[in-house]
């Protein structure tokens, strides 16, 4: 960030909430060559401090005693210790040669453990972040370690022991670095291990669906607690050891009095709950569901008081700072949040889309941008001030993945597709659902509308072609494909439309008559097919690894070019003189037809899962990223280097997503609240859909940046 003080100093002041003291101070000097169109949040949330720096899903973190470090363990085999007060990472500890699944700090604070699935623990120092000790002999992997609070004692768990086949408990000398004894009786994995505030017992949690409260001194269980319907995932003591919290796969969290065996509250989630933490005052309860949401459970009145939302994939830690002052969360997103429990109103931290935008498409006319966030909602925005038009509501529909959002060519109507096959009709000019398609096998690349916002057209996995008349509702199928259809699309004269299936059979059908003529050649299945303008010619490619140019008037294959890997999208330019194909190994190559060479080859991160096409001049590619200035393509002066990205022409994303770039200058730094999950650039405007859930729509004066990359 030292590089780029003035970009970063334009974020914060961009994206300051708007009543915030930041905000209200320097809005004045706001620069006037970017303006965000969408309004920011009001008020900053409850979220203090993003740890960004793992490689791979973050599965534990931990406050030191006296709540100053942060120790978080990864799936990228590595454990990070952290200063809460500005995030920084002050050691990463390398050695594990597996995940890393839990970590703990020794009372002192001077020592951090951790487990893996490599067989191991091991002993870290937190002064300079060296191996103190590896304790080895146990033959299952690591599940979880806890520390006694009297720092006499190791406990951890494995998932299925190999001999056994079931879930064992070991208890180490922390002072000798000993075995001790090893605690039996589960059956299943034990997902938890959790000392009393005593040191004397010790709690289990397993798949079995059963706790268990065991006496460490002589290893015998003492209490066995019963009424969880599904897999036990934590369980821990309070730190008045007036009750054992538990939390499971059946949707509930529930309080205990283990002494007496009997369940003493429930609290309904309504979702697998993974992990819970309970305050120091042993009043509330933290627990993360499957909804990527922190619950803050009050013991005494049995309400959800708090809603912490902000991560953008599965929660697997929460811990409560033994100061109270802040809420820590470790998710598969790669980073660890603190949550300041401060006074502020609840209300406030409740954002009105959970998840991530997923998917978003731009009208034709460049008015409307559709957005489809993964808690099921649509809506549709005004592109010029990003205000909120319509939201696409689905009754009972809390959790949905959209694989792709489409607009009619008249950008009269919006079809949403999500993962799975189903289909939903909306009409942009009301917000009215129009019809719900579930009964049939689809992808997204096998629905198409005509290019006269006459039809929707869907491609199933049965090899019918189900045709939709948007004004009376459905037509008819038309049969001809002897395996499911896996690519449609429609010629820009309405007139014709192209299907390709699983067997490497393609049809060209003519919308007019439903005649249909077919097209073989390819040896499996089609991937990608686009009609030239005209149209006069038709470009496919297929999981064979070729491409292949054919004739429309005849269906005569013209020419094949072959590849080392598959092409998952082609474009034909306008003259027909040039060939685009993106390749799984996000190759961009540009082909000339006349004699089949390859001009130009551009590797950008993500293109392989991307739709290339030319603009209507043939002097540019657009893609996902951007768009691609091709004109000296050929010569000397292109850039064909395989190892280096190529900037793009105008506005983009940087590779790693956390810049908007000028011409392959950093221009603007994006904070993780705006962190892009999925984005739209049309000329001088940015629609970036959030993993946070929120859309932020950013109009830039390239004029500005022309002065400053010329």
């Amino acid at each position: 960030m030292d590089l780029y003080p003035l970009q970063l100093y334009t974020s914060v002041l961009m994206f300051a909430p708007k009543e915030s003291i930041v905000a209200n101070a320097f809005r004045h000097e706001l620069p006037r060559f970017i303006s965000l169109q969408t309004e920011p949040e009001a008020e900053w949330d409850r979220c203090h401090q993003i740890f960004e720096g793992h490689q791979d899903a973050v599965n534990a973190a931990e406050f030191s005693t006296d709540s100053t470090l942060l120790v978080s363990a990864s799936d990228d085999h590595t454990v990070r210790i952290w200063r809460v007060m500005d995030g920084k990472c002050l050691h990463t500890l390398v050695g594990h040669k597996d995940c890393v699944f839990s970590v703990a700090f020794c009372p002192s604070g001077k020592i951090v453990v951790s487990g893996s699935p490599d067989r191991t623990v091991k002993l870290w120092s937190v002064e300079d972040g060296t191996c103190l000790h590896t304790l080895r002999g146990h033959n299952s992997a690591v599940h979880h370690v806890a520390i006694s609070p009297n720092s006499s004692f190791i406990a951890f768990s494995s998932y299925i022991d190999s001999e056994s086949g079931s879930g064992k408990i070991w208890l180490w000398s922390l002072a000798k670095k000993k075995y001790m004894h090893e605690l039996q009786g589960h059956w299943g994995a034990v997902n938890s291990v959790s000392f009393s505030p005593d040191s004397i017992l010790l709690t289990t949690g397993t798949e079995d669906g059963l706790i268990r409260v065991w006496n460490i001194q002589d290893c015998k269980c003492l209490y066995t607690l019963e009424g969880h319907e599904a897999p036990v995932y934590s369980a821990i003591f309070a730190p008045d050891c007036s009750y054992i919290a538990s939390s499971s796969s059946d949707g509930t969290t529930r309080c205990w009095d283990f002494s007496k065996e009997t369940c003493i509250g429930t609290y309904e989630s309504g979702t697998l709950v993974t992990i819970i933490s309970i305050s120091p005052d042993s009043e509330f309860i933290a627990t993360a569901s499957s909804t990527y949401e922190i619950q803050i459970w009050n013991v005494n009145t049995g309400s959800c008081d708090y809603r912490l939302k902000g991560h953008v994939d599965n929660i697997c830690s929460v811990a409560f700072s033994p100061d109270s002052k802040h809420l820590a969360s470790a998710s598969c997103d790669f980073t660890v949040r603190t949550w300041s429990l401060g006074n502020q109103p609840v209300s406030s931290n409740i954002q009105k889309q959970t998840g991530l935008v997923h998917a978003m498409e731009l009208s034709p006319d460049s008015s409307t941008l559709a957005s489809g966030c993964t808690d099921g909602s649509i809506r549709l925005l005004n592109f010029s001030d990003g205000t909120c038009i319509f939201d696409l509501t689905i009754e009972d529909l809390e959790y949905m993945h959209y694989e792709t959002l489409e607009f009619s060519p008249d950008g009269q109507y919006l079809l949403s597709l999500a993962f799975g096959g189903e289909a939903w009709l909306w009409s942009v000019y009301d917000g009215k659902l129009m019809h719900n398609f579930s009964d049939y096998d689809w992808g997204s690349n096998t629905i198409a509308f005509s290019r006269d916002s006459r039809f929707c057209i869907f491609g199933c996995g049965d090899g019918i072609l189900r045709r939709w008349d948007l004004a009376v509702g459905f037509l008819n199928d038309l049969e001809g494909h002897e395996s499911g259809i896996c690519v449609a699309t429609a010629s820009c004269d309405a007139e014709l439309l192209v299907t390709g299936d699983f067997g490497g059979v393609i049809r060209i059908w003519n919308l007019g008559d439903d005649t249909s003529c077919e097209l073989k050649g390819h040896e499996d299945a089609i991937n990608a097919a686009v009609f030239s303008p005209g149209p006069v010619q038709l470009a496919t490619s297929s999981l064979d690894n070729t491409v292949r140019l054919w004739s429309v008037d005849d269906g005569s294959c013209l020419k094949t070019l072959k590849f080392k890997d598959t092409v998952n999208s082609v474009a034909l330019s306008p003259k027909l003189m040039l060939l685009a194909t993106a390749t799984s190994k996000d190759l961009i190559q540009l082909w000339r037809l006349e004699d089949n060479q390859m001009l130009e080859s551009y590797r950008f991160p993500r293109v392989g899962s991307c739709v290339i096409r030319f603009d209507p001049s043939g002097s540019k590619l657009m893609f996902d990223a951007g768009v691609l200035s091709i004109e000296k393509a050929g010569s000397e002066e292109a850039n064909s280097d395989l190892t280096g990205i190529p900037a793009v022409d105008g506005l983009a994303i940087s590779q790693d997503r956390l810049w908007v770039t000028w011409r392959g200058e950093k221009v603007l730094w994006l904070p993780v609240s705006v962190r892009p999950s999925c984005w739209i650039i049309h000329g001088d405007t940015i629609a970036i859909g959030c993993m946070s859930g929120r859309v932020a729509i950013m109009r830039l004066d390239t004029s500005h940046f022309d002065c400053l990359t010329d």
